[in-house]
């Protein structure tokens, strides 16, 4: 009787540390589920303090990442905590992530595509326009961008994210997901919503670049001028 109390101990304890070990977080997937790789997208990073008991007090902080990526054409959102230096990421960096086949928003991080060092500057372009009842805006952050158009007295009329390629003097942008108002109580938040289906009012244009602080919307005819760099 003895013995088989101490395997129930045995086990609860193997249990309790794979759980601490894991940090107080269950399992991503089941016991063979069948999962697959696929690359992905930081597209937000925020320091945030560290969980307890188990932070890392070589750093003051963790972080809160947002990444997107995409299976079978579909795109997809996710998050997770970074809590180890070699796990952090800022954005526009590429990840490797595992996902569930049978449900491929189920998803975890399991290592960075690109070591950063810290010495090396990332590359961020910031390019304004005023029009005459708002502003435009293009951040180009390594290959993603952010791009937002705004109306009289801060009405949002698009912001959207994605990827972009330079090809010649032609920066082309690929919309991979939006951002919508929406009023919980009192508040009003932005969620982010992925995009899986043509949206005319997202399809929007290549730019021309003209030089290294002007670009035009192709569409538009619309002037941007530099407005921040890391370069």
């Amino acid at each position: 009787m003895r013995i088989k109390s101490w395997r129930y101990v045995l086990v609860f304890f193997g249990i309790m540390f794979f759980w601490m070990w894991n940090n107080f977080e269950l399992p991503k997937f089941y016991p063979f589920e069948r999962i697959e790789k696929a690359e992905a997208l930081v597209f937000y990073s925020e320091k945030i303090p560290p969980k307890l008991p188990f932070a890392d007090f070589r750093n003051e902080f963790d972080l809160s990442i947002k990444f997107i990526y995409k299976v079978n054409q579909k795109v997809f959102i996710s998050e997770y905590r970074a809590y180890k230096a070699s796990m952090f990421q800022k954005e526009g960096d590429s990840i490797m992530v595992e996902y569930s086949t049978g449900d491929p928003s189920k998803v975890r991080y399991t290592k960075s595509l690109r070591k950063r060092k810290t010495k090396r500057l990332q590359f961020r372009k910031n390019f304004h326009h005023i029009k005459e009842n708002g502003y435009k805006n293009l951040e180009l952050v390594e290959s993603l961008f952010t791009y937002e158009d705004y109306a009289e007295y801060g009405k949002k009329l698009i912001k959207t994210t994605g990827v972009f390629k330079k090809t010649g003097d032609t920066i082309k942008l690929t919309s991979l997901m939006y951002y919508d108002d929406v009023r919980v109580g009192g508040t009003l938040i932005e969620e982010i919503k992925p995009i899986n289906r043509q949206l005319e009012e997202f399809e929007i244009s290549d730019f021309l670049m003209v030089s290294n602080n002007h670009i035009v919307e192709i569409r538009t005819g619309c002037n941007f001028k530099l407005s921040g760099s890391n370069l």
